[in-house]
């Protein structure tokens, strides 16, 4: 039997950069007009986004475990930092960093 870790399910979209949208498969901007984006840093201290539909739940603080959506492998432990409206993501100032989508 296999062991699949426990953890909120996401997907990669590959690297984000606030300012232009621009991901691996399409523009952030054009695709998810409605959303949410979660900034998370990881044990590392680098920073990763997560784009949720409508409004997040969650508190600034709030440690995430996250596994890959298909393989279900751990992907790790995340600290929630910021969370905005996609509108204000462009001007947030973050570097880019890799973005994920909630499955």
């Amino acid at each position: 039997m296999r062991y699949y870790p426990k953890g909120s399910p996401i997907l990669g979209i590959g690297s984000v950069s606030p300012k232009s949208g621009e991901s691996r498969y399409f523009n952030i901007y054009e695709v998810w007009s409605n959303s949410t984006v979660e900034v998370y840093k990881n044990e590392q201290g680098k920073f990763k986004f997560v784009c949720t539909a409508g409004e997040s739940s969650l508190e600034k603080g709030t440690v995430q475990e996250f596994i890959q959506d298909q393989t279900r492998r751990y992907i790790g432990s995340w600290t929630l930092v910021d969370s905005m409206p996609i509108a204000n993501f462009r001007t947030s100032g973050y570097p880019r960093a890799s973005m994920f989508t909630y499955k």
